[in-house]
């Protein structure tokens, strides 16, 4: 079967409506199944392929430091902010891709739709310790994912560590449950930023009480406390070991009843690339990155078919009448496909359907999916005559200043939603940078920089009247904070609880208000080391680089934006907060440019070359640039004439 993918794939008309509850019950489950089934299973073969593409587009972006051209300081920020993705992504993609050029015959297989990606990345885990690729890509044909890496673990002493666990539960996890008053929460909340700074880096919540306990550990508390301190994780070894061995072998014994599902449709799918897709990939890094635009758009476009048929796979449990044990059995062994990724996939789906204005501006590439995924959160909170306005504004600004915004907002609508109703649930308009919040040193004034538009204030007179908030009876009031530790963590969490228990904590809370109140001490005698001006820029920055889109938080420089070669002084308006990366290698690089002007937002000219700009922004907004052009075209090729640079001048 051959599959042809141009900029859009192409599925059966009616595969994409999403039934209601009463047209479901008209509907048959047999006929209805093999449809998706069909269908999906073309898409998934797609997917993989245009995977392999990115990987091939992507590693000399990754590996020759091809980003650096557009203005970003690491891969991450590159990554998520141009093609809507993580890092991770896009590393398995290079990954796929790299190793595919080793294993010729696994290729080969791969591009014949004989073998799912899943099975691909298996292979290619083992087989430089196995050898034999024509044996084994020859059973790969004939045995299912489980299967496969069942034989593959036999013929090798140990399992491979970098090899893909398809039959793995997720990590154990340990759900940890506190009550903070509003107060506390802004301690909470001040406590990420702190840490964030010592760490280089934002903290998720578990990582954050992690280093919370360890600075307890750390300061001047005993750590002898009420019982022992376990020493091994609980609850992490045998009952997931015992989970796991109990999936596997339902897997098994379903393969044997339904005989590998053999009523299905097994006759591989090899997919074509449209022409401009397989079109030679150019060196230079700006007529890529319009390559690589193109290629991240059609997946974009792809997954969003393919979410919205397991949406309605999953919604009729239509897994459940081909004879799978579950979504993720289905997934992994029918299309290849990780449990995480099809989650993922519904996840957006979800939001998609009570979003449509954010579905088609995915569909259109007005926005990523990460920027999306930013999205939703806030959306769920607001009014759906608003989503227009939120569409708008986050497509032009950065995805760092969009997840703060979205963030900033839900926090207001958890704790005080009658303000944040008031505020007309609308974006900023003047200056989006202003939403930002931060809190002083007394954690308890909150500054919002700038004073753009009514949502600004809003959430600042919200924010500062949270520890005064009180319930009906009187009594202030609590919010709930909910973290979600991996058991390896919990030993360091356990001991410094049982530390608190001996200082007077009662319970988790207290103990995590003790964590707090030492850290914040301890922060409070390193602030006032800290010089006054450098203070009062690293502020104004929120200690982190000011440059549109980057997150990075460690080395931070105080960048002239007059250079004082060029008459600048050393006022506040003319610093700027930026790392070390894009203060060295950027702005005195001569591919980067920023200035202040006059209403005090700081121009930011971005990927400079031949005189033009990547990007251009006004504090995060983006308001011009040529963007990436695509290849073969006469402004492309004429701006590019006068200086030639390739991916290997970008690395040296």
């Amino acid at each position: 079967m051959l599959y042809v993918l141009e900029k859009a794939p192409t599925v059966e008309p009616g595969a994409l409506e999403v039934p209601d509850r009463q047209t479901m019950r008209g509907i048959d489950r047999s006929l209805g199944g093999l449809f998706l089934d069909t269908e999906m299973w073309k898409l998934a073969h797609a997917d993989g392929r245009l995977s392999l593409r990115l990987g091939e587009a992507l590693a000399p972006m990754l590996q020759k430091k091809g980003y650096s051209a557009l203005g970003y300081s690491n891969p991450g920020d590159y990554c998520r902010e141009e093609l809507g993705m993580s890092l991770s992504t896009a590393e398995r993609m290079v990954r796929l891709f790299r190793r595919m050029e080793k294993l010729p015959l696994v290729r080969e297989a791969f591009l014949e739709g004989a073998l799912s990606e899943c099975q691909a990345l298996l292979l290619q885990s083992y087989l430089p310790r196995l050898g034999h690729e024509a044996e084994w890509v020859a059973r790969a044909r004939e045995l299912t994912v489980r299967g496969l890496e069942e034989a593959l673990k036999l013929a090798v002493d140990k399992p491979v560590e970098d090899g893909p666990e398809v039959v793995a539960t997720p990590p154990a996890r340990e759900l940890r449950r506190y009550r903070l008053t509003p107060g506390e929460l802004l301690d909470w909340q001040l406590a990420r930023e702190v840490a964030g700074r010592v760490a280089g880096s934002d903290l998720k919540d578990w990582e954050l009480l992690e280093f919370l306990a360890a600075e307890f550990l750390a300061g001047p508390h005993p750590v002898a406390g009420e019982g022992p301190v376990p020493s091994e994780p609980p609850r992490a070894g045998t009952d997931a070991e015992e989970r796991r061995r109990r999936l596997a072998e339902l897997w098994k014994v379903l393969e044997e009843e339904f005989a590998r599902w053999d009523f299905l449709e097994w006759e591989p799918v090899a997919v074509e690339l449209g022409t401009e897709m397989r079109a030679p990939l150019p060196e230079d890094p700006h007529q890529r990155q319009a390559a690589i635009d193109q290629l991240a758009l059609c997946r974009r476009r792809l997954q969003l078919d393919l979410g919205r048929m397991l949406f309605t796979f999953d919604r009729m449990s239509l897994w459940r009448d081909a004879g799978f044990a579950g979504l993720k059995h289905y997934a992994l062994e029918r299309l290849g496909l990780s449990s995480s990724s099809v989650h993922r996939m519904i996840a957006r789906e979800r939001g998609f359907l009570n979003h449509p204005l954010v579905y088609d501006a995915v569909r259109e590439g007005r926005l990523t999916l990460s920027q999306a995924d930013r999205l939703f959160p806030v959306l769920a909170e607001v009014h759906d005559s608003f989503d227009g306005a939120w569409v708008e504004f986050a497509e032009t600004t950065t995805c760092r200043h969009l997840e703060a915004v979205a963030k900033a907002c839900c926090d207001l609508a958890g704790t005080d939603r009658e303000s944040f109703r008031l505020s007309g649930y609308a974006p900023p308009r003047e200056r989006p940078a202003a939403i930002r919040l931060k809190a002083r040193r007394d954690w308890r004034a909150v500054l919002v920089p700038g004073l753009g538009g009514p949502l600004s204030v809003a959430i600042g007179r919200a924010m500062a009247w949270l520890p005064t908030l009180t319930d009906r009876r009187g009594q202030e009031r609590t919010v709930s904070l909910q973290v979600k530790v991996p058991c390896e963590v919990m030993p360091v969490l356990e001991a410094a609880e049982a530390a608190a228990r001996a200082h007077g904590a009662s319970d988790c809370s207290a103990a995590l208000r003790m964590f707090l109140a030492g850290f914040m001490a301890t922060w409070r005698k390193a602030d006032r080391q800290m010089r006054a001006r450098t203070r009062r820029i690293m502020e104004a920055c929120d200690y982190r680089c000011q440059v549109p889109g980057c997150t990075r938080r460690a080395f931070l420089h105080q960048h002239h934006l007059e250079f004082r070669s060029h008459g600048g002084g050393n006022e506040d308006a003319n610093l700027a907060g930026v790392c070390d990366v894009h203060h060295q290698g950027h702005l005195h690089g001569g591919t980067m440019k920023a200035r202040r002007e006059e209403q005090g937002s700081i121009l930011w000219e971005v990927g400079i070359r031949g005189g033009q700009a990547y990007r251009v922004f006004r504090d995060e907004t983006r308001i011009g640039g040529r963007g990436a052009l695509r290849p073969g075209d006469a402004q492309a090729d004429d701006a590019w004439d006068s200086e030639t640079l390739s991916l290997a001048t970008v690395a040296s």
